[in-house]
């Protein structure tokens, strides 16, 4: 059923309709450049409505059912939310949404009152965001929900040192079985513009995790 709901979404619509297809889109929720990323994971749920049907069908939901979703209307989130829960209706899943304000959004992200919510993520490490949302230890996963495979592939990664290059072998692996699993309906990723005069600034180099250059890498006069 969790796959349905991925394989019933058109993210390239939703990219052209969003941000004017100067988006991105995919199924894994770990950023592009991060380690742990694997860019063949982005189309692991093409679009694929009869599929979705068929999928709803084999888990026994072929009339579908009605899932309620914590929103906010920060960053568009409300509208996005809208346009997945057009897409879900087509395989029978009817969303209620519930729209708070931020304060009030983040504090039922750790209860159990939704068994869905939407939200942004930004390019943080793989494994600090996996441990904050995933596995029976997450402080983000009010239902402790567990998979063995994901909490064995996450060991490994603890040892990991990412930032030296290391091997990302256990990280992938930790977003491939999340990613096979269903656990989440990744969407889109966004595109941030920065314009710049190379013959004034140098040092505008994007560091791996972060949204923004560091200021303290730039440097008055160009190449």
């Amino acid at each position: 059923m969790r796959q349905a709901l991925n394989y019933a979404i058109d993210r390239e619509a939703l990219n052209k309709t969003f941000f004017g297809g100067k988006g991105g889109t995919t199924s894994q929720f770990i950023a592009a450049n991060i380690p742990g990323n694997d860019p063949s994971l982005d189309n692991r749920y093409p679009f694929d409505l009869a599929k979705a049907k068929q999928l709803m069908a084999d888990a026994g939901y072929a009339q579908g059912f009605t899932l309620p979703v914590l929103s906010t209307k920060v960053i568009n989130l409300s509208t996005i939310m809208q346009a997945v829960a057009d897409s879900w209706s087509r395989i029978g899943v009817k969303v209620e949404q519930t729209v708070k304000q931020p304060a009030d959004w983040q504090a039922d992200f750790t209860s159990t009152k939704f068994p869905a919510m939407v939200l942004p993520l930004t390019g943080i490490p793989a494994y600090s965001s996996m441990r904050t949302w995933f596995g029976p230890d997450a402080a983000l996963n009010p239902f402790k929900t567990t998979d063995p495979e994901f909490s064995q592939d996450m060991s490994k990664a603890a040892s990991v040192d990412v930032n030296s290059g290391g091997s990302t072998e256990a990280l992938v692996a930790a977003n491939a079985r999340l990613l096979d699993q269903a656990w989440y309906v990744g969407l889109m990723t966004t595109s941030v513009f920065y314009h710049y005069n190379p013959k004034k600034v140098t040092g505008l180099e994007m560091p791996i995790g972060e949204s923004t250059p560091h200021f303290y890498d730039w440097k008055l006069g160009g190449a």
